[in-house]
Parts: structure tokens; C-alpha cells; sequence
């Protein structure tokens, strides 16, 4: 998978992940607290097996800790 689709994939999970816990608050209902913790964890997966760098293949992290631009373990460019 390419960078920018997981990129666009973890955002989609993680807007997933807000509105169950929204809606899980607003119901008091578990299932979607349950659907939330199975988003999280897939989001998990996704962000380590394809957010890496092309250039090392090491994970980047999360994708709203900052804007990364380089790498921060080989300082390759990342253009997602």
C-alpha cells in the first residue's frame, strides 16, 4: 500500500474511531464501544505494517503527531 492510501485509510479509521466514541457517550450503548476498540486496533495494524519509509522501511509514526517531511531515522524526504 502506498503511503498516501494508508495515510488516507488511517484518517478514515480514526474518524470512525471519534464518531463511536461520540456515539457510544450519546447512547451509553457497548457496541460502539466495542466497534471503536476493533477500529482502534485495526488502525494499530495499519500504521505499523504500511505508515513506514520507503527508503529504510522503518515505522514513522502517528499521523497526527506533526507533518513529517523527513525521515527521523534516515532523513529521506517522505512525500505521501
Amino acid at each position: 500500500m502506498k503511503l498516501k492510501t494508508a495515510k488516507a485509510v488511517m484518517w478514515v479509521l480514526f474518524a470512525i474511531f471519534c464518531v463511536l466514541i461520540l456515539l457510544m457517550v450519546l447512547t451509553k450503548s457497548a457496541p460502539f464501544g466495542y466497534a471503536a476498540i476493533v477500529t482502534i486496533i485495526v488502525y494499530g495494524i495499519i500504521n505499523v505494517a504500511f505508515w513506514r519509509c520507503p527508503n529504510c522501511g522503518k515505522c514513522i509514526g502517528g499521523i497526527w503527531l506533526g507533518k513529517y517531511n523527513h525521515c527521523r531515522y534516515c532523513g529521506e524526504e517522505i512525500k505521501p
